[in-house]
């Protein structure tokens, strides 16, 4: 009978400690006030965690639990900050409603259930004592939904030293259905280039006076329809064909006057193999196929950021290990891919190391109006992330199953 009641304990603290971060609202930067929870709840059972500085009044949050050797860390990592609430809610985006055997609320699925579950990982194996032979590092990162800032700083810390394996919350709930969680270990990159076209400008009524930089980019855009820009790479297996897309453009300041600027941005999507020099070849390849040698003179191409496309084969033993801890919980996971940016690609400063993305989130509920999760996907998740981290870093991991 005491078992069942520790069980349910366990059970309701898992889910408490979820419900009080959905309460905090992490939304346009602040995740001050959640990372500081956080730390609070981790220092009451012997965790030191940190605030680590991104920029002004924004931090990650970074906690270890020692291993006795040094290196092959495993770093579990899920972002602190939500997209804004925005329109259309009927539930309080934060409170942390739970309703029909779901839970309601901004980040609910992207991704504070991720954060949850690990930082309960760190507290159970702290109240259990459990000895580990190598570190476990918790990074709650700032800004991922805007520009990654936490990541990179945490990468420019040195934090990523010593890395052995790499465990990135996300939403992996590609279904919808409850119980439907997979393991992502293959992600497409991503690359903001910056056009700019340069002209001449002229009067409007006289545009043979000038050099229209807006037709210059029209033709620019025009060349690389007409010419597939990475047709060379092929076709990935499970990710498809490298993408390009533009999505903003705009030029021109006045409507009766010729423009001498155009500017666009393309949105890059390579695949795993692909440098950032794969990506942007081609672009300047474009650009002196149509203006010969002197493209520079017409046109500037650079590169916003790059986020590496990754790749950890199926057969590796760290994802044998998160299959048969996926088992272990009732989840079938499958293997999948992953379309979209994340702190991975930031995080992951070795490509040969082991990573992969899971989380309890129902991915097609990220950034929407009365997000929500399944509670027992994130039940599930805490002891996927549990058995998962017990295999990798644990001193005597059956010791403790």
């Amino acid at each position: 009978m005491s078992c069942h009641v520790d069980r349910k304990e366990k059970m309701e603290n898992r889910l408490n400690l979820l419900i009080d971060m959905i309460k905090i609202d992490t939304t346009g930067g602040k995740e001050a006030a959640l990372a500081e929870m956080l730390v609070e709840r981790l220092a009451a059972v012997g965790i030191e965690g940190a605030l680590a500085p991104v920029e002004a009044g924004r931090f990650n949050l970074v906690a270890c639990l020692p291993g006795r050797s040094r290196g092959n860390k495993l770093v579990l990592n899920a972002h602190l900050d939500t997209v804004p609430v925005g329109a259309g809610w009927t539930k309080d985006p934060f409170g942390a409603e739970i309703a029909d055997g779901k839970l309601f609320g901004r980040g609910s699925s992207d991704t504070k259930s991720s954060l949850a579950a690990m930082t309960m990982v760190m507290l159970e194996f702290a109240q259990e004592g459990i000895e580990l032979e190598h570190d476990l590092v918790l990074l709650g990162t700032a800004g991922e939904e805007k520009d990654m800032a936490g990541a990179r700083a945490f990468v420019a810390a040195g934090g990523m030293e010593g890395a052995g394996c790499l465990v990135v919350g996300e939403p992996t709930n590609h279904v919808g259905e409850a119980g439907c969680l997979e393991v992502v270990n293959t992600t497409k990159g991503c690359l903001l280039a910056d056009l700019r076209t340069k002209g001449v400008s002229s009067h409007g009524a006289k545009p043979e006076e000038g050099v229209n930089a807006v037709l210059l980019m029209a033709e620019y855009l025009d060349w690389l329809k007409k010419h597939p820009p990475y047709e060379s790479f092929g076709s990935d297996p499970d990710l498809g064909r490298p993408t390009w897309a533009p999505t903003i453009i705009q030029g021109g300041k006045a409507a009766n006057m010729i423009p001498d600027t155009c500017e666009a941005i393309l949105d890059l999507r390579p695949i795993p193999g692909m440098t950032e020099e794969d990506v942007l070849r081609p672009l300047r390849e474009a650009a002196a196929a149509i203006w010969g040698t002197s493209w520079e003179k017409f046109i500037e191409i650079s590169a916003r950021f790059f986020l590496r496309p990754l790749r950890c084969e199926a057969s590796h033993p760290v994802l044998e290990k998160a299959l048969a801890a996926a088992s272990e919980c009732g989840i079938k996971a499958n293997f999948r891919r992953f379309f979209g940016a994340s702190d991975i690609s930031y995080l992951c400063v070795d490509p040969e190391m082991p990573f992969f993305i899971f989380g309890p989130g129902i991915e097609s509920q990220a950034h929407k109006a009365d997000e929500y999760l399944w509670v027992n996907d994130y039940l599930s998740a805490v002891e996927f992330y549990r058995k998962f981290a017990l295999r990798q870093v644990a001193r005597d991991a059956k010791q403790y199953q």
